[in-house]
């Protein structure tokens, strides 16, 4: 996905409350983009991940001590300072179990 792309996304997100609907439900920048064709990767500081193997890398987002993520959020965080049972509770949460 290029910049060009993401210009292309149909709805303008203008405020913080907005941007939750860009990361997920209908109408997300994810389902969009499979919906056009698209191929969604994940880009970590090792890797860039195709959407079939975006849970087999070590140390991202709920995995591992995430080292490997690019950019950090409050869930990041959270997960981080959490313990052991928090973060498999986190994790099974992120994966939808």
């Amino acid at each position: 996905m290029y910049a060009s792309d993401l210009r292309r996304y149909p709805t303008m997100i203008t405020s913080r409350d907005q941007g939750v609907f860009f990361e997920l439900g209908d109408g997300c920048l994810l389902d969009w983009a499979r919906v056009e064709g698209l191929a969604p990767v994940l880009v970590f500081w090792n890797a860039v991940a195709t959407e079939k193997d975006w849970f087999n890398y070590a140390n991202t987002f709920r995995n591992g001590s995430q080292e490997n993520m690019i950019a950090w959020d409050k869930h990041s965080d959270a997960y981080a300072s959490a313990d052991d049972a928090e973060k498999a509770r986190l994790t099974r949460l992120m994966l939808g179990e």
